[in-house]
Protein backbone atom coordinates (compact mmCIF):
# COMPACT_ATOMS: atom_id res chain seq x y z
CA UNK A 1 0.00 0.00 0.00
CA UNK A 2 1.62 3.14 -0.97
CA UNK A 3 0.36 6.51 0.60
CA UNK A 4 0.55 9.75 -1.04
CA UNK A 5 -0.15 13.31 1.37
CA UNK A 6 -0.57 16.58 1.10
CA UNK A 7 -1.73 19.42 2.78
CA UNK A 8 -3.54 22.47 1.48
CA UNK A 9 -4.51 25.53 2.93
CA UNK A 10 -7.72 27.16 2.92
CA UNK A 11 -7.94 29.28 -0.17
CA UNK A 12 -9.77 28.16 -3.62
CA UNK A 13 -6.08 28.92 -5.24
CA UNK A 14 -5.23 25.08 -4.19
CA UNK A 15 -7.38 23.38 -5.97
CA UNK A 16 -4.96 23.49 -8.74
CA UNK A 17 -1.81 22.21 -6.88
CA UNK A 18 -4.36 19.46 -5.60
CA UNK A 19 -5.50 18.30 -8.69
CA UNK A 20 -1.58 18.32 -9.72
CA UNK A 21 -1.47 15.90 -7.08
CA UNK A 22 -4.25 13.28 -8.13
CA UNK A 23 -2.92 13.26 -11.32
CA UNK A 24 1.11 12.28 -10.29
CA UNK A 25 -0.52 9.75 -7.90
CA UNK A 26 -3.06 8.03 -11.49
CA UNK A 27 0.19 8.12 -13.28
CA UNK A 28 2.29 6.52 -10.06
CA UNK A 29 0.15 4.13 -10.08
CA UNK A 30 -0.80 3.33 -14.15
CA UNK A 31 -4.45 4.37 -13.51
CA UNK A 32 -6.87 5.19 -16.70
CA UNK A 33 -7.42 8.73 -17.64
CA UNK A 34 -11.42 8.30 -16.94
CA UNK A 35 -10.54 6.95 -13.78
CA UNK A 36 -7.98 10.19 -12.37
CA UNK A 37 -10.30 12.62 -14.01
CA UNK A 38 -13.29 11.30 -11.49
CA UNK A 39 -11.19 11.26 -8.60
CA UNK A 40 -9.92 14.57 -9.58
CA UNK A 41 -13.12 15.96 -10.22
CA UNK A 42 -14.57 14.65 -6.89
CA UNK A 43 -11.52 15.93 -4.70
CA UNK A 44 -12.32 19.24 -6.44
CA UNK A 45 -15.52 19.02 -5.02
CA UNK A 46 -15.43 17.97 -1.71
CA UNK A 47 -12.09 20.57 -1.10
CA UNK A 48 -14.19 23.47 -3.05
CA UNK A 49 -17.10 22.31 -0.37
CA UNK A 50 -14.63 22.69 2.65
CA UNK A 51 -12.86 25.95 1.70
CA UNK A 52 -16.04 27.54 0.93
CA UNK A 53 -18.55 26.59 3.50
CA UNK A 54 -16.05 25.22 6.03
CA UNK A 55 -15.20 28.47 7.96
CA UNK A 56 -17.22 30.03 10.13
CA UNK A 57 -14.53 32.87 10.69
CA UNK A 58 -11.59 31.97 8.59
CA UNK A 59 -11.00 29.48 11.49
CA UNK A 60 -9.96 26.63 8.42
CA UNK A 61 -6.04 26.62 8.68
CA UNK A 62 -5.68 23.23 6.30
CA UNK A 63 -7.18 20.33 4.45
CA UNK A 64 -5.05 17.01 4.47
CA UNK A 65 -5.36 14.78 1.36
CA UNK A 66 -4.24 11.28 1.41
CA UNK A 67 -4.49 9.19 -1.50
CA UNK A 68 -3.60 5.22 -1.26
CA UNK A 69 -4.44 1.84 -3.32
CA UNK A 70 -5.42 -0.92 -1.98
CA UNK A 71 -5.90 -3.60 -4.28
CA UNK A 72 -8.65 -2.62 -6.23
CA UNK A 73 -9.67 0.13 -4.11
CA UNK A 74 -8.36 3.92 -4.34
CA UNK A 75 -8.90 5.43 -0.62
CA UNK A 76 -9.03 9.34 -0.19
CA UNK A 77 -9.00 10.78 3.09
CA UNK A 78 -9.50 14.15 3.21
CA UNK A 79 -9.05 15.89 6.75
CA UNK A 80 -9.82 19.30 8.00
CA UNK A 81 -10.41 21.78 11.05
CA UNK A 82 -13.50 23.41 9.87
CA UNK A 83 -16.98 23.47 11.65
CA UNK A 84 -18.55 20.25 11.75
CA UNK A 85 -20.51 18.84 8.78
CA UNK A 86 -21.43 15.12 7.61
CA UNK A 87 -21.93 15.30 3.78
CA UNK A 88 -23.08 11.71 3.90
CA UNK A 89 -25.96 12.96 5.91
CA UNK A 90 -27.11 16.08 2.90
CA UNK A 91 -30.25 15.74 0.77
CA UNK A 92 -30.03 14.60 -2.59
CA UNK A 93 -30.97 17.26 -5.12
CA UNK A 94 -34.33 17.03 -6.53
CA UNK A 95 -33.19 17.02 -10.50
CA UNK A 96 -36.61 16.32 -11.94
CA UNK A 97 -37.72 19.92 -11.15
CA UNK A 98 -37.36 23.09 -13.05
CA UNK A 99 -33.77 24.99 -12.23
CA UNK A 100 -36.42 28.25 -11.06
CA UNK A 101 -37.90 25.81 -9.00
CA UNK A 102 -34.48 24.46 -7.56
CA UNK A 103 -32.28 25.01 -4.43
CA UNK A 104 -29.16 26.45 -4.79
CA UNK A 105 -26.86 23.84 -3.94
CA UNK A 106 -26.28 20.33 -3.24
CA UNK A 107 -24.88 19.54 -6.63
CA UNK A 108 -21.24 19.29 -5.30
CA UNK A 109 -21.96 16.69 -2.94
CA UNK A 110 -23.94 14.87 -5.49
CA UNK A 111 -21.54 14.66 -7.86
CA UNK A 112 -19.15 13.10 -5.21
CA UNK A 113 -21.94 10.55 -4.23
CA UNK A 114 -22.10 9.51 -8.27
CA UNK A 115 -18.58 9.67 -8.88
CA UNK A 116 -17.50 7.27 -6.27
CA UNK A 117 -18.37 3.83 -4.68
CA UNK A 118 -18.70 5.23 -0.95
CA UNK A 119 -17.98 8.01 0.98
CA UNK A 120 -18.41 8.01 4.70
CA UNK A 121 -17.60 10.99 7.26
CA UNK A 122 -16.22 11.02 10.54
CA UNK A 123 -15.52 13.50 13.56
CA UNK A 124 -12.39 13.19 14.98
CA UNK A 125 -12.13 16.09 18.14
CA UNK A 126 -12.62 19.06 16.31
CA UNK A 127 -11.65 17.66 12.68
CA UNK A 128 -13.56 16.33 10.02
CA UNK A 129 -12.89 13.63 8.34
CA UNK A 130 -14.27 12.40 4.82
CA UNK A 131 -13.02 8.88 3.31
CA UNK A 132 -14.13 8.37 -0.28
CA UNK A 133 -13.81 5.05 -2.11
CA UNK A 134 -13.17 4.59 -5.78
CA UNK A 135 -12.61 1.10 -7.42
CA UNK A 136 -9.53 1.02 -9.46
CA UNK A 137 -10.94 -1.32 -11.92
CA UNK A 138 -14.68 -1.22 -12.98
CA UNK A 139 -16.58 -4.27 -12.49
CA UNK A 140 -17.05 -6.49 -15.49
CA UNK A 141 -20.93 -6.18 -16.42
Amino acid sequence: MAERHIILSGDLTQLEKLSRFVDSFGREHDLPTPLIFELNLALDELVTNIITHGSRSGDLSCISVSLCRTGEDLLAVVEDDGQAFDPCQAEAPDLLCSLDERCIGGLGIHLVRNLTDAMCYERIGDRNRITLVKKAKPSCG
